[in-house]
């Protein structure tokens, strides 16, 4: 939701610099307010550059906004990615709900744990969708692999 404000924000921030300066130096190709605001959006969202037939200010404005699209867009990927790790992370440490019917359940881990496993992988090579799920209050994400 911060990103999604932030984009916002920005949106609204870099529309109104780009009205001031509209203002203050006029283009000589005049826009009516939608293609300003349409373009302001689309140079944040980083699909468009600042145009050659635009003045200076116009451009420098551009800049900015596809300078600060470029940051809102990397702190999106980089907080995707994060999230993308972390639950990543807990299902290699085993800390994800078991959402299984008719497996195995395994209390405690310890070393014996390893060859019981085995065991059961060979005991249960005729079953379809055989699960084994431990329940341990040790990180095991380490010890099996």
């Amino acid at each position: 939701m911060a990103l999604v404000s932030a984009f916002f924000a920005a949106f609204g921030l870099m529309t109104i610099f780009r009205y001031i300066s509209e203002w203050l130096f006029p283009n000589k190709s005049p826009e009516n307010s939608s293609d300003l605001s349409w373009e302001v959006f689309v140079q944040l969202i980083g699909l468009r550059d600042t145009g050659d037939d635009a003045n200076f200010a116009a451009k420098a404005v551009g800049v900015i906004t596809i300078f600060v699209g470029l940051v809102l867009f990397s702190s999106l990927v980089a907080f995707i990615t994060q999230q993308f790790e972390s639950r990543l992370e807990l299902l290699r440490k085993g800390k994800s709900p078991v959402v299984e019917e008719k497996h195995t359940l395994i209390l405690g881990f310890s070393d014996r744990v390893i060859d019981i496993i085995k065991e059961l992988v060979v005991a249960n090579e005729s079953e379809k969708d055989a699960v084994i799920v431990i329940l341990s209050q040790k990180d095991i994400s380490c010890e099996i692999m």
